[in-house]
């Protein structure tokens, strides 16, 4: 067709632009297309020539009229034309037309028709060839080209080359509607764009053009898809056809058939569950499409679709058997065999992982059958006979082995996995030359990973020393040989989870992970790195960044092993969460959208039970395991569900024992299945309810159905140790360590009841037991902590120190309170510690005598602890005041001897005191034993100690203490004082003697206590004293926690002396001796931790009974006593002291506080005042510990621990 058409066509393809161009010469084009059409080449010839003679030159009318010439036969005007139209515009497409006409009617037009007859009878390959024959001569263009892209298109694979050879085409000849048209229609077989549909409606106005543009449309709009806008455009078709389509009719209305379907669907959930689901699928968002995917199915349960993109969520992660289930049910809900055909094809992988899972665990003939039945599914996957292949080699059959990867080679030439495969395998049987021309087909990475091979397999020979050398408890050389393959194999994350596994049991995991970041940096996008730390982390605890590793790996890329792992780690990090959480409601909101997300396997909803009960919601706990009985459920997840509901139980009672309601407990545990864990749960509420024997027979009940259970002996051993019977106790222990195959946490317990009885055979026995079981579980929590105590035990302080530590990082990153303190208690024991402290306390007495004000300055030093003894060093500068004593006043004469030498005693002077206290302190365990001195340099010096013991029984505690303390209730007392009156000095009283005490308290809401002593009290010159004093008292915590306490208690005390030698006289000790005196007291006490701050306010109130004995002034001196009688008689003054009852009322208030400011030092104070009638103290301490070179390991102490001044021991 010639140029004028063209024009006059994309004159209208351009709009209303274009037509305002129209002139003479616009309107002879169009007449000469009018002619044209209808095959009257010379009237169209004379209109074209009109053209020419207003415009000479005009590059449309020149194509057409070459063209027009040439189909008259006047070959030589038209090559006249041609020649000029090339002088003219060069690039003219119809240039390209009329050479096309050439080669129609040269020497070629034979096979030019000849490729145009196949093509019609739809020889198309011998067509394309002929089409072939004709560009390699000379390239074809215009319509031939055109031919030849159209056939393209017709076979298999070609559509898009064809699309893309006819787009150039159009590129080439922007102004052919013809080429436009014919890229349309290839466009119309796979989508309709509004813009070419466009170009094809306004082409059909032309009317050389018409009729095939109009078929183009139609093409186009059998496409469409259902929505308004396709309506219209189908309407606007049907409005110009001369004759009604009854097949568009009948398409469009299906079409609206389907909007109102669609509109239905626009308000079915389910509908729009399915939408999302399958969007996400496409877009690789699993996590997103199985949510939706599984609401849609709620609706929707025999949707094809959802079950099919179910099948195919399953299959992307791996997870083949599942997958192939869902496509099953797809093809049964009329799927078709699409999905049958992918049902096998997660069959075929389900059994290639299933194999490779066989070959790892060495089960090779199971392996075998796998891989012969994933053949008969897919005998021409190479996959499928790489793993056969890989299979022989394990087997040891290296002919058999080579012999699959050629056959595999044969199937695959050009598969790189193949390739590599059959290449490593001749590197690992020595056959480099063999390998090497396989090597030259591989791209370069794929030779440098198999030439990395033989540097794995030296690494694999080292890691193979190192496995050796862990089973022989050589842990260093282990590491060693485990260090010298990672440095050979840099890449290999799974040596790296050897390697770390090493580190984290001997308690250094921060090493494990240390490797780990540093082959994630070199290598973060490595689904393998990811994977093996993720195993590391989880086996850590560290559940939920293990998961996150897991997670960035891309959902294609993860293995089923990944993909059962990520959501295991994923359900056990929720579970985790929950159990930490302190919000309930909010923990079982975690635990719900666990539910949600990983419902559907077993095993997740079990662990999602598990810390439902662990959080108390036992009722939900249930209700969501009575859901697992719909389930398909194998014979494990029966049994784990059953245990499951027997643990619920138990821990209700365990509940109901620890709140104290052990009736309901033992109540709960009735008509249970008599498991160890019921058994063991029913012993510790029949201790509980202090019925010791009930809960020995429910253990050898235990005992009895289980002769060998090592966890029952265990308990035995705990319950006779607590009775006090050693020697049964110890029988039991050492019967769990005889079993070869005891489990570790009953050698643990075995040994901690060794280790408490506390002699040196029991001990040896238990670091014998201890260590044989480390070797065989380095990392098991039990173990390494009962290791820590012994080795407490034996003060090697630092393998203590190492034993916690690694047990901590067993344990997991969020460790209990206890774990914490006693791992902190012990680096802080292996520092040294500076003490210091001023303490000033006064007491309004009558000046001279009981008037007190004293001020001590205390610096003490515990020197590091390196072995079983911990030792202080101290010394406290004293000042001690007691105010002016007037020796000429009469209210002094019962002062020393003043009363016998008025008027002429010594003048008056202060009384006072000075001196330095030193002291000595040193413990072992249990012990404990102090020397000292009371000041030096007061007028009294003595020398002071003791010694105590500290023990349990069971719950309870005991204590025994032999001691000489100095008696610091008055400068008299503690110092001593020189007789104005003989210038003798006495005083100085030190209290010798014993006290036994006793303790019923674990730290929980309720704690008693209770001690006696038996003392004398002497001093120079002062009369000896007896004193026996018991007190007892009761503590109820309102508030017990960490960091925060409210009690209340009650304190009750009864002293009892057999001489008042409470007076200032010479021969009187001055300090408060009642014959008997009786006391309560109701302390409540509140503190709370800020931080690096800690707090603690104590009130209290009393009541108080007493009774005096009468006293002689002299008690010791006779001949002074009778001077003394004489003396008063003339004065009428009675030199006697009366006895007397008194009762009264007290309070008293202290305020401690304690702060860190800094990582080793910290400071504090504490200020307390009393109330009564005859004794009114008030007490300011400030003081300071400090540690030089040393981090504290401890927070600040709550609640706080002031330092006591030595005249307090």
């Amino acid at each position: 067709m010639w140029r004028l058409i063209v024009a006059l066509a994309f004159a209208l393809l351009a709009g209303p632009a274009a037509w305002a161009q129209g002139d003479a010469t616009a309107m002879l084009l169009e007449r000469a297309a009018f002619w044209e059409g209808r095959g009257r080449d010379d009237l169209a010839l004379a209109e074209l020539d009109k053209v020419l003679r207003l415009a000479p030159g005009q590059p449309d009318a020149l194509a057409g009229k070459a063209l027009a010439q040439h189909r008259l036969g006047k070959t030589a005007d038209a090559a006249a034309t041609a020649a000029k139209l090339r002088a003219a515009a060069p690039r003219h497409p119809g240039l390209a037309q009329y050479r096309g006409l050439l080669r129609e009617q040269g020497p070629e037009a034979q096979t030019i028709r000849n490729a145009r007859g196949l093509a019609r009878t739809d020889r198309v390959d011998q067509a394309l060839s002929l089409y072939r024959q004709l560009d390699a001569r000379e390239p074809l263009t215009g319509d031939l080209a055109l031919e030849y892209w159209q056939l393209v298109g017709r076979t298999s694979g070609g559509y898009d080359r064809a699309i893309a050879g006819t787009q150039r085409l159009v590129r080439e000849h922007p102004q052919h509607p013809g080429y436009l048209l014919a890229l349309a229609r290839l466009e119309f077989e796979r989508q309709v764009r509004p813009a070419m549909l466009e170009k094809v409606i306004r082409i059909a106005a032309v009317p050389r053009y018409r009729q095939e543009a109009r078929e183009v449309w139609r093409k186009g709009l059998l496409r469409l898809p259902a929505n308004a806008a396709s309506l219209a455009l189908i309407d606007d078709y049907l409005a110009v056809q001369d004759t009604e389509d009854t097949a568009m009719v009948a398409q469009r209305a299906h079409l609206a058939q389907d909007i109102d379907v669609q509109r239905r669907l626009a308000a079915d959930p389910g509908w729009q569950a399915r939408r999302r689901g399958l969007t996400a699928l496409e877009a690789g968002r699993l996590d997103d499409a199985q949510s939706a995917l599984h609401e849609a199915l709620r609706t929707r349960p025999r949707d094809p679709d959802v079950l099919g993109g179910l099948g195919t969520l399953h299959l992307r992660r791996g997870e083949h058997a599942r997958a192939e289930t869902y496509f099953a049910d797809a093809q049964r809900a009329g799927g078709g065999s699409r999905w049958q055909a992918m049902g096998r094809v997660a069959r075929f992988w389900a059994l290639q992982r299933a194999a490779r899972d066989a070959m790892n665990a060495a089960e090779y003939g199971r392996a075998g059958d796998l891989l012969a039945q994933a053949r008969t599914l897919d005998p021409r996957e190479p996959a499928g006979l790489l793993a056969e292949a890989e299979l022989a080699e394990l087997r040891g059959d290296p002919e058999g082995a080579g012999r699959l990867f050629r056959e595999a080679l044969s199937k695959a030439p050009k598969s790189e996995d193949v390739l590599a495969g059959l290449a490593g395998f001749l590197i690992r049987q020595g056959d480099q030359a063999g390998a090497a021309p396989l090597l030259a087909a591989l791209p370069a990475a794929r030779r440098a990973e198999l030439d990395r091979e033989i540097t794995r397999l030296r690494a694999a020979a080292l890691v193979r020393d190192a496995e050796a050398a862990a089973a022989r408890v050589d842990d260093a050389a282990a590491i060693a040989l485990y260090e010298q393959a990672a440095a050979l194999d840099p890449a290999d994350p799974w040596l790296r989870r050897a390697l770390a596994g090493r580190y984290a049991a001997r308690g250094e995991p921060e090493r494990g992970r240390a490797l780990f970041d540093a082959l994630l940096a070199r290598q973060p996008e490595d689904p393998a790195t990811r994977y093996a730390y993720a195993l590391f982390l989880g086996s850590q605890g560290r559940e939920a960044e293990a998961a996150d590793l897991l997670r960035a790996i891309p959902a294609a890329q993860r293995s089923a092993e990944m993909a059962a792992q990520l959501a295991r780690l994923d359900v056990a990090a929720i579970a985790a969460r929950a159990r930490a959480s302190s919000d309930r409601e909010a923990a079982l909101a975690m635990l719900r959208e666990a539910l949600g997300r990983y419902g559907g396997e077993p095993a997740h909803v079990l662990e999602v039970v598990s810390a439902m009960a662990a959080i108390g919601a036992d009722d939900e706990a249930l209700r969501t395991l009575s859901g697992l009985e719909g389930m398909a459920l194998d014979a494990d997840a029966l049994a784990a569900g059953r245990t499951l509901e027997t643990t619920i139980a138990v821990r209700r009672a365990a509940r109901l024992r620890e709140a104290g309601d052990t009736d309901n407990a033992l109540r709960a545990l009735a008509g249970l299945p008599e498991t160890p864990a019921v058994l063991a749960e029913r012993a510790r509420t029949e201790r509980a309810r202090g019925d010791t024997d009930a809960a020995l027979a429910t253990l050898r009940q235990w005992q009895a159905a289980s002769p060998h259970d090592a966890p029952a002996a265990a308990a035995i051993a705990e319950l006779l140790a607590a009775r006090g019977d050693r020697a049964g106790a110890r029988a039991q222990a050492q019967a769990v360590l005889d079993l070869a195959d005891a489990p570790p946490d009953a050698v643990a317990d075995a040994a901690g009841v060794l280790i408490a009885l506390d002699e040196a055979g029991d001990l040896a026995r238990a670091d014998v037991a201890l260590r044989a079981q480390l070797a065989r579980h380095p990392a098991e929590q039990g173990l390494l902590d009962r290791a820590g105590a012994l080795a407490e035990r034996a003060g090697r302080v630092d393998d203590a120190i190492g034993f916690y530590r690694r047990g901590n990082a067993v344990a997991g990153p969020v460790l209990p309170d206890w774990r914490r303190d006693r791992l902190a208690g012990l680096v802080d024991r292996r520092a040294g510690w500076v003490s210091s402290a001023v303490d000033h306390q006064t007491r309004t007495g009558t000046p001279g005598r009981s008037d007190l004000a004293m001020d001590e300055w205390v610096a003490e030093y515990r020197l590091p602890q390196a072995g079983l003894d911990r030792i202080a060093l101290r010394a406290d500068v004293v000042s001690a005041r007691a105010g002016t004593l007037d020796t000429a006043s009469p209210a002094a004469r019962d002062a020393g001897t003043i009363l016998l030498c008025q008027p002429d005693c010594a003048p008056a002077r202060n009384v006072k005191a000075q001196g330095v206290a030193l002291n000595a302190a040193w413990a072992r365990g249990p012990w404990r034993a102090d020397v000292g001195t009371t000041p030096l340099g007061f007028a009294v010096t003595s020398l002071l100690g003791g010694v105590s013991y500290r023990g349990d029984v069971g719950p309870a505690g005991w204590g025994i203490e032999l001691s000489r303390r100095a008696l610091a209730a008055s400068v008299l007392s503690y110092a001593g004082m020189k007789d104005p009156g003989t210038g003798r000095t006495w005083g100085g009283v030190t209290v010798n003697g014993a006290a036994l005490s006793g303790s019923l308290d674990q730290g929980g809401r309720f704690g008693g206590w209770a001690n006696l002593g038996w003392h004398v009290l002497t001093g120079k010159h002062v009369q000896s004293n007896r004193r026996v004093q018991g007190m007892a008292g009761v503590t109820v915590r309102v508030v017990n926690e960490r960091h925060r306490l409210l009690s209340v208690g009650a304190t009750a005390m009864a002293w009892r002396f057999s001489h008042n030698a409470g007076e200032y006289s010479f021969g009187h000790g001055g300090y408060y001796s009642p014959a008997a005196y009786r006391s309560l007291s109701l302390p409540v006490t509140w503190g709370q931790r800020f931080g690096a701050l800690a707090v603690a306010v104590r009130a209290s109130i009393a009541v108080s009974r007493s009774r005096t004995k009468d006293a002689a002034f002299y008690p010791l001196d006779a001949g002074l006593q009778a001077e003394a009688d004489a003396v008063g008689a003339a004065a009428f003054y009675t030199p006697r002291y009366a006895g007397g009852k008194g009762r009264g009322t007290g309070r008293g208030l202290a305020l401690t506080w304690e702060y860190q400011a800094a990582r080793a030092l910290f400071v504090g104070g504490r200020f307390s005042l009393d109330r009564s009638i005859d004794y009114a103290p008030n007490r300011f301490l400030f003081y300071l510990r400090w540690a030089p070179g040393h981090v504290a390991a401890q927070p600040v102490a709550f609640p706080p621990e002031p330092v006591v001044p030595t005249s307090q021991l």
